[in-house]
């Protein structure tokens, strides 16, 4: 037993490892009771430090999960960008499009034309998941705004009854709203009150500026605040009181006419017209209001800039390479991350810290907090599971990551060759996004994937080859909803499986009696369709895809297998803290208890040194009278 001992004066206390307390050294000299009570108290104490420093160790496997879990979410999100478009709605690193752009004389285009560049005619932009393809683009005229005049008018702010000669007052429509001119109005109110009739739901779309050409010469200019032939500008005459609103709008200039059937625009500025497009060589006019063209071919937008009649642009749609390279590379460094924290758990070193912060050299070399956990240790083994991943369900590409340049080294980090890496995404990009992808093909056009789930495997036959799932429709009703669905898993009638599909309208689930469980599609054959047989359905999953799913069950917040984790031990930590303070609660009145007792002992031996003393005087006076 090792004893921890106190000196006390002329007495000492000692401590030892079962935490009791022996005194030693007794004399007649005085007794220090305060470090007595100290020692006690700290004896008493000893199973609240052991608890203590249970605390302390679950805190630290905490910190440990927590880094594992961190990192782990952010190799879920590494392998997200890379697992495919999982919904219908979301896109990922290889629906990134690039385009590279050319232009070139068309083969009607004058002698001698000199094509501009694309940037000066056009601005082009891709949607991610835009189909890959080549498209022609041809501006044969630009959309404009309507814009119109007043003639001129002397003054800019006077009155327009105080002008040389006056003008008219009284109200006309303008789109539709009323516009009320009084006498006392300059021009440049008369432009407010048109801007102010261009607010709220019911706005004329027309926007009224001054230009002035010289101190006695200013326009007002109406502009559509839209473009095309359907947003042109409008007067009209009040009903009532016609002659009135002609007088206003002729007097101004902006109109001529007598009355609301030869009503016409005086000075026109600009004509509105509609922007012209010829698309892939069609031959056909593809009119439309605005210069932003962004239904015509599906994902990809046009914003013209100018018409260049003879003038073809040529975009060249493929993947974004340098999206799906940053896509990977964020995946293997990702990976390398939490393969760095399972290795750290799984070596023994040296681990022990000074009051520095620095390693103990000469220390016990220990495995991390984490090495023996089970959950730790199952993640460890389908972690590790993922840079050796083949994906034999595919018939044709790549099956693994070292056939894209990628290998592993001996500490298990994955390491890139970048010009293998490089020429893989160059040769075949579509076969890089199968292996890391969840990939679905039907032998229907009508077929359309929507989402999968964990659970949505490929079936295999007998030989572990990947074989499709033969899907049913019995029919649809008037509003193309279908009637019912079957599944079976090979061509046989005894393959059929019941219960196999879930319908809502025209989107088929298919449910756990199969082994694509959670995959959702959607069937647009039309209406009052009869049986179709055989559509095949083929899911295929990738590298990303399976994995993600790994990850997400040990990283769910709250409920993954990691969050259970810390909670378990966030919940002892609160037990025995709860238990700590019970301890010394019981300490604290032990503490009082003992010093009441020592304050008797010491009110005691006060009084026997008083008597003590009274006999020494009395013996010495004793003495001295003999």
């Amino acid at each position: 037993m090792t004893d921890s001992t106190g000196s006390l004066s002329n007495t000492q206390a000692v401590i030892g490892d079962d935490g009791r307390v022996s005194l030693k050294n007794i004399s007649s000299g005085g007794i220090d009771f305060d470090s007595i009570t100290e020692a006690l108290v700290l004896a008493k104490r000893t199973p609240a430090v052991s608890l203590e420093k249970n605390v302390k160790e679950n805190s630290s496997i905490i910190a440990d999960f927590q880094t594992l879990n961190s990192a782990t979410k952010n190799l879920g999100n590494s392998l997200d960008s890379l697992r495919g478009s999982t919904s219908s709605f979301t896109n990922d690193a290889f629906d990134q499009r690039s385009g590279s752009v050319q232009t070139y004389p068309s083969a009607t285009a004058a002698p001698g034309h000199v094509p501009s560049s694309s940037g000066n005619i056009a601005s082009i932009s891709v949607e991610e998941g835009a189909a890959k393809g080549s498209h022609t683009v041809e501006v044969i005229q630009k959309a404009t705004a309507h814009q119109i005049r007043s003639e001129s008018i002397s003054s800019k702010y006077d009155d327009i009854s105080t002008l040389t000669p006056p003008l008219p007052t009284g109200t006309f429509t303008l789109n539709g709203k009323d516009i009320q001119v009084t006498d006392s109005d300059s021009i440049y109110e008369i432009a407010e009150k048109i801007n102010n009739a261009n607010t709220g739901s019911d706005a004329t779309g027309v926007s009224a500026t001054i230009v002035s050409a010289s101190d006695t010469e200013h326009y007002i200019v109406l502009s559509s605040d839209k473009t095309g032939t359907d947003n042109k500008i409008e007067f009209g005459l009040v009903a009532g009181s016609e002659a009135e609103s002609l007088a206003v709008i002729n007097g101004l200039g902006l109109t001529t006419g007598t009355n609301a059937a030869d009503l016409a625009i005086k000075n026109e500025t600009t004509t509105p017209q509609n922007a012209i497009v010829d698309v892939n060589g069609l031959g056909v006019n593809i009119e439309r209001q605005s210069n932003t063209i962004d239904d015509v071919i599906d994902g990809i937008s046009l914003d013209i800039i100018k018409a260049e009649p003879g003038t073809i642009i040529e975009l060249e749609i493929d993947s974004d390479l340098v999206a799906v390279k940053k896509g990977i590379v964020d995946f293997v460094d990702s990976y390398n991350e939490v393969r760095k924290i399972v290795n750290d758990q799984q070596t023994s070193q040296v681990r022990e810290l000074d009051d520095d912060g620095n390693l103990v050299e000469d220390a016990d070399k220990e495995f991390g907090n984490l090495a023996f956990d089970s959950t730790f240790r199952q993640f460890s083994q389908e972690f590790t599971q993922l840079a050796a991943f083949s994906n034999f369900s595919l018939d044709e590409g790549y099956q693994s990551l070292s056939q894209l340049g990628i290998s592993i080294d001996k500490d298990g980090m994955l390491q890139i060759d970048n010009e293998v890496l490089d020429q893989r995404l160059i040769d075949d990009v579509d076969s890089v996004e199968k292996l890391f992808s969840f990939n679905m093909t039907s032998s229907d056009a009508n077929v359309t994937y929507i989402a999968n789930s964990s659970k949505t495997e490929p079936n295999v036959d007998a030989g572990g080859n990947v074989i499709p799932y033969y899907l049913t429709i019995e029919g649809t009703d008037a509003d193309g909803n279908i009637t019912a669905a079957s599944l079976r898993t090979g061509p046989g009638e005894a393959d059929f499986i019941d219960g196999s599909v879930e319908i809502s309208g025209n989107v088929l689930t298919f449910t756990d009696s199969t082994g694509a469980e959670g995959l959702k599609i959607i069937y647009n054959g039309g209406p009052n369709l009869g049986q179709i047989n055989d559509i095949e359905i083929t899911p295929t999953r990738g590298i990303a895809d399976s994995f993600y799913y790994i990850q997400e069950d040990y990283t769910r917040s709250g409920s993954g297998q990691f969050d259970k984790k810390v909670i378990s031990f966030e919940e002892r930590n609160e037990d025995i803290k709860k238990e700590v303070d019970k301890i010394d609660l019981r300490v604290d009145r032990y503490e009082e208890m003992i010093k009441a007792k020592f304050l008797k002992t010491e009110q005691a031996m006060s009084k026997s040194d008083s008597l003590l003393k009274q006999l020494e005087q009395q013996f010495d006076a004793m003495n001295k009278s003999n």
